[in-house]
């Protein structure tokens, strides 16, 4: 807000400093009236900053990871919302293992907050990788036992992959709870800063789904288009498969497959049968955690 350092009254005009420039009838007066409105000045410009900060914006592709997570830690504070400045197919260039790749905000919220922040307890956005690593790598080395909790990709992705991003994107990364189908088709709970997507996260429709992880699953925004299905990976021509961490039931537990890339039509190919001669099928992985 200006200051003043005038005051008008019945055009006669009066500064600060007890200087006459017209009519002095009434300069006590207007020197009471001025520092007190410049000091509700002073207080309304605290007040506005105390309730919507003062964060600087910056784009999702632009910004410095420091700037990037002040204004995600504004959003938390509730001093601004993320919304009003980035969208859903943001794309942001970083470096991880010596690898170029792009990390793309694939859907609004979604997820539930470990330790609710301020009063959320949902992240503001779901990131993932818009390719996949380069070192493609089995599910788990004892495929009989292979559910998402203990499985080693999981164990890649919350430890090998987190050591990947710099100190300050490790804390823009919250911890998420994750749902997934565990043994005898129950659902399983795991605490995680990143995963691989469920089936259901990137594919909506097919009559494959297990039932209970269509009842609290959705598919990204991201991946609604279809064509944000396929994968490379550096080094690597053409499309690639990668893990999915929901399996397929067929006719019994003994037909338990996991899912990775749909590269045509929709449909599954390779699906991964469960046993142990499966472990050294190797498929590439394509991470995702929420901001």
């Amino acid at each position: 807000m200006p200051y003043l350092e005038t005051h008008t009254v019945d055009g006669v005009q009066y500064d600060l400093h007890d200087k006459r420039i017209g009519n002095d009838a009434l300069d006590t007066t207007a020197q009471l009236l001025i520092p007190a409105i410049n000091e509700l000045h002073t207080d309304l410009d605290n007040l506005y900053d105390d309730v919507h900060g003062t964060t600087e914006i910056y784009s999702w592709a632009n910004g410095t990871e420091a700037q990037i997570k002040a204004m995600v830690d504004a959003h938390y504070a509730n001093q601004i919302n993320l919304y009003d400045y980035w969208s859903v197919g943001d794309v942001r260039d970083i470096t991880l293992n010596g690898q170029s790749h792009q990390l793309v905000l694939m859907h609004k919220g979604g997820k539930e907050l470990v330790t609710p922040i301020n009063g959320h307890t949902e992240c503001a956005f779901i990131v993932g990788l818009k390719d996949c690593m380069a070192d493609p790598m089995v599910y788990h080395n004892n495929y009989s036992s292979a559910v998402w909790n203990g499985m080693s990709i999981r164990t890649y992705c919350n430890d090998t992959f987190r050591s990947y991003f710099s100190t300050t994107m490790k804390a823009l990364f919250k911890q998420f709870k994750n749902i997934s189908i565990g043994n005898n088709l129950a659902l399983e709970n795991t605490n995680d800063y990143f995963s691989v997507p469920a089936h259901l996260e990137v594919f909506p429709n097919l009559e494959s789904t297990v039932g209970a992880e269509a009842t609290y699953l959705h598919t990204f925004t991201w991946y609604r288009t279809f064509g944000n299905t396929y994968k490379s990976a550096p080094g690597v021509g053409g499309t690639v498969y990668y893990w999915l961490r929901s399996f397929h039931t067929g006719n019994g537990s003994e037909y338990q497959q996991f899912y990775q890339n749909i590269v045509e039509e929709g449909y599954q190919v390779g699906q991964q049968r469960k046993s142990n001669s499966a472990s050294d099928n190797k498929y590439y992985v394509s991470p995702y955690g929420v901001i």
